[in-house]
């Protein structure tokens, strides 16, 4: 009977510790671009049973009570490959973490917008343009710029710039992460090309829209870099040295670190051979790290420093519209400026087993810089006088900001509550040294007055801003949520200002009228609650929010609504409209109510009684792609209730035209603008066509003597690019016009037509295994612009290259602006004034560099 008895327990007990020891199974999935797949059944198969849910807004799964650590999974989502997986896990840990599932893309069943052809580059999602950039032929040491150049919608300017469709790339990021430090241009050279997979463009949202899935408002573009998938560690060294004509010289060493978990950049940079306005002479030294220290704990930080001086010459034409008549200012400027500036910043991420976050960051800064100026100015028209300013400013900026981000997911799955907490201290504290020599004249041209003023203005202008969010979402089925929201913002503006004169006998004394000091607070509170909704054809948010503020001794409240909609009109062709409306608040400057009469001629009148301004921005997006890649973006913003400027002329005793502007609240501003890009692949992308342009027009309000006057702005832009890439050469040349018209009200000012040809040839020619020459010819033909600033520049540069060491080493010479001639010109145009400048541009020298290139993977 005891021999029955223990084996009948035998038997049990392994069923028992079975049944007690139950497993918690938890997972994420992704697709090989490193983007979470959100509703993807997931099913568990044990010996006996079989275990089914989805993936919440995070790419996660979770199963609980499993009965073993033997099972499989299997993993479906439309418009991916099926996922089958066998685990069989000895784990004394009964709760399991899946590594990271991958699921790879059909080639013929498309989940979102994925195109499939014999050369399809793009992928279109909901808020992101993705480029493969396999399918894009590159030579071996291009670099992230090379291929930018070759993308459907992406402007790349002589100057690094980078626009899409018009819109302005603002931040760099790499798999979802951004560099803290660093400007645009920098880092798109220190990031190896050969680590990337994709470049996505992704409409720039703050970190709350990235905690909870919804966006707020955005007019920019950021640029996000994928690394490769299975990314082994790979080390880079490059250093450059050369030396030119007209002592120009350059040094630069870079190393960098990178794997899927870690990526280390060093960088150190000194030169004086830097195109654009003026002379730069610039040193730098840089440290970037990030490093997925473990599963759950993420950092990211840098420590940057720089100094650098930089010299320009300007001539300008300024044109200010009056009531009376027109003054018309030619001035010619030399500016020299030094520069000192420190940066550090560090971000850490902390991520549990259910995908609840907490993220933290802080960065300071601290900026020494001192801006010398001489200006010789004559005015004419309504008045006649002759200026010689000389102008010497230190300031010191130092800024400080922090964040703490944190999301808490509920175990149903797309419930989660994020809160955010942001404080930022901007300084500015400056002493201005103003010598102003100013000839008045009479009608009849003899001189009414030689005046001499010196002036010592000290200002301190600190700005404290505090701000506080929280967000709840509650969804209702997979593809049904809603949202309430709430943001509390505080901006406190401490502003001082100390006038001195200098007398005959040069001792300062305060001026009292000149001086002043106030404090400027402003807090906004905005409850929002809106609606989102997903379908496999239309995805959409609607919504309406509260503003309530006070601002001085303002108080206003709007409410406002929100809409964003993306409708996939086919495989290859999708359609997005948004709207975003908000206040704008009057700054301190324009609401101050101590008049600033440090400049004679053009003070400073404050209206406390403004109103806030109401901004709306209707967007309309679209984007197919198929053989050819069509993008179109339209916009109209209108602006109610905006704060424009009213100009009072005051005429003193010397027939002195003394321009005082105040301010108002006014309607009928608002801003029509359109890009469109369109572009063909030929022979699997080794020829490339492009047809980019844009439209802008701008209906601008202002008061002259409280008389409303209007300036109407109309840009139209159209280019014609083609692109040849062959083993033997790379060449893309280009030519674009470009329509600038303005029309004012008054028939005192005239309308002016400005034109615009721009041609431009860069071309590589590749010779043997180890020669190259490079060629770059900008051609521009201006007309319409005064006397003085119309330039039609020819800027030729030439490069031969050679290299040795199978790569390694590089023998580089090059000719800059040989023909001496490169010159910037542009117009802006505010409210009554209308300039146009002329800048120098870096002279023309040659420079010999020696590069070595590093590079070593680990397997």
């Amino acid at each position: 009977m005891i021999r029955i008895l223990f084996s009948i327990a035998l038997v049990i007990m392994p069923l028992i510790v079975s049944g007690q020891n139950k497993f918690y199974v938890r997972g994420q999935v992704k697709d090989t671009s490193g983007q979470q797949l959100i509703g993807a059944n997931v099913w568990l198969f044990t010996a006996k049973d079989t275990f089914h849910t989805i993936t919440d807004d995070n790419g996660s799964f979770g199963f609980k009570q499993i009965p073993g650590a033997a099972f499989s999974i299997k993993i479906t989502i439309l418009g991916y490959e099926i996922f089958n997986n066998t685990y069989s896990l000895n784990s004394d840990n009964y709760n399991i973490i899946l590594p990271i599932i991958f699921l790879n893309t059909k080639p013929n069943i498309l989940r979102e917008v994925i195109v499939k052809s014999r050369f399809s580059p793009i992928t279109l999602k909901e808020d992101t343009i993705e480029y493969s950039i396999s399918q894009y032929h590159l030579r071996e040491n291009a670099q992230i710029n090379d291929l930018l150049k070759r993308l459907p919608g992406i402007e790349v300017d002589r100057d690094g710039n980078i626009k899409f469709m018009g819109r302005p790339i603002s931040k760099i990021k790499v798999n979802g992460k951004e560099f803290v430090v660093g400007n645009i241009q920098d880092l798109l050279k220190l990031i190896p090309l050969e680590t990337l997979e994709k470049v996505q463009v992704i409409d720039d949202y703050d970190k709350m829209a990235e905690l909870t899935g919804r966006p707020t408002e955005t007019n920019a573009k950021v640029l996000n870099l994928q690394t490769r998938h299975h990314l082994n560690t790979t080390n880079n060294l490059k250093t450059e040295v050369g030396a030119g004509t007209n002592k120009r010289y350059a040094a630069d060493v870079l190393g960098s670190a990178f794997d899927n978990k870690k990526q280390i950049i060093i960088n150190g940079r000194a030169t004086n051979s830097i195109p654009g306005p003026g002379e730069t002479s610039y040193k730098k030294g840089i440290l970037l790290y990030r490093n997925q220290l473990t599963q759950s704990l993420y950092t990211n930080g840098g420590i940057f420093a720089e100094h650098g001086s930089h010299n320009e010459q300007v001539y300008s034409n300024i044109t200010n519209q009056t009531a009376d008549g027109n003054i018309r200012q030619n001035n010619t400027t030399h500016q020299a400026s030094t520069f000192d500036n420190y940066n550090f910043a560090e971000t850490i991420d902390l991520k549990d087993q259910k995908q609840n976050t907490v993220s933290m960051q802080v960065i300071g800064e601290r900026k020494l810089q001192t801006d010398n100026s001489s200006i010789l100015s004559s005015q004419s028209g309504l008045q006649h006088l002759d200026q010689s300013i000389e102008n010497i400013t230190n300031k010191v900026l130092p800024n400080i900001r922090g964040s703490i981000y944190g999301a808490h997911h509920f175990r149903r799955a797309g419930e989660l509550l994020a809160l955010g907490f942001n404080f930022n201290y901007a300084g500015n504290k400056s002493d201005q040294y103003i010598h102003n020599n100013t000839i008045y004249y009479n009608n009849d041209g003899t001189i009414a007055l030689d005046s001499l003023l010196h002036q010592l203005i000290s200002k301190t202008n600190n700005l404290q801003t505090i701000s506080l969010q929280t967000s709840y979402i509650k969804p209702f089925n997979a593809n049904s949520s809603m949202e309430l929201n709430y943001t509390l913002r505080s901006n406190k503006n401490i502003f001082k200002q100390q006038t001195q004169w200098a007398n005959k006998e040069g001792k300062m004394n305060i001026i009292d009228s000149l001086s002043n000091q106030f404090n400027y607070l402003k807090v906004e509170q905005k409850i929002g609650i809106n609606y989102k909704k997903t379908s496999l054809k239309i995805d959409y948010t609607f919504g309406v929010n509260l503003f309530y503020a006070s601002y001085g001794t303002n108080r206003s409240k709007w409410l406002l609504p929100s809409s964003n909609v993306s409708y996939k009109i086919d495989k290859t062709s999708r359609l997005a409209f948004r709207y975003e409306g908000r206040p704008i608040y009057p700054d301190y400057n324009q609401l101050r109510p101590i008049p600033d009469r440090s400049n004679p001629l053009f003070p400073i009148v404050g209206n406390p009684n403004l109103k806030a301004s109401i901004s709306n921005l209707f967007t309309l997006d679209y984007n197919k792609v198929s053989k050819s890649i069509l993008f179109i973006s339209l916009s109209v913003s209108p602006i109610l209730n905006q704060v424009v400027s009213n100009t009072i002329l005051i005429q003193d005793t010397l027939n002195t035209v003394i321009q005082e502007t105040h301010y108002r609240n006014s309607n009928g501003a608002y801003t029509l603008s359109g890009n469109y890009s369109w572009s063909h692949p030929f022979s699997e992308g080794k020829y490339q066509l492009f047809l980019d342009g844009s439209s802008y027009f701008n209906n601008n309000i202002f008061y002259l003597q409280n008389i409303r006057n209007t300036s109407q702005n109309l840009t139209v832009s159209q280019s014609l690019r083609t692109g040849i890439y062959q083993k033997w050469i790379e060449l893309n040349t280009g030519i674009g016009f470009t329509f600038n018209h303005t029309n004012y009200s008054s028939p005192l000012t005239p309308s002016s037509n400005i034109r615009s040809w721009n041609m431009n040839l860069n071309t590589k020619f590749f010779v043997g295994k180890s020669w190259s020459l490079w060629l770059d010819i900008v051609k521009q033909i201006n007309t319409g612009y005064a006397n003085g600033v119309t330039a039609n520049p020819t800027d030729l540069g030439a490069t031969i290259e050679k290299t040795l060491l199978k790569n390694m080493l590089i023998c580089r010479l090059q000719g800059f602006n040989l023909l001496d001639q490169n010159s910037g010109v542009a117009q802006t145009i505010s409210a009554n004034t209308t300039t146009q400048t002329r800048t120098n541009q870096l002279g023309r020298y040659i420079l010999f560099s020696l590069l070595l290139d590093l590079k070593k993977t680990k397997k």
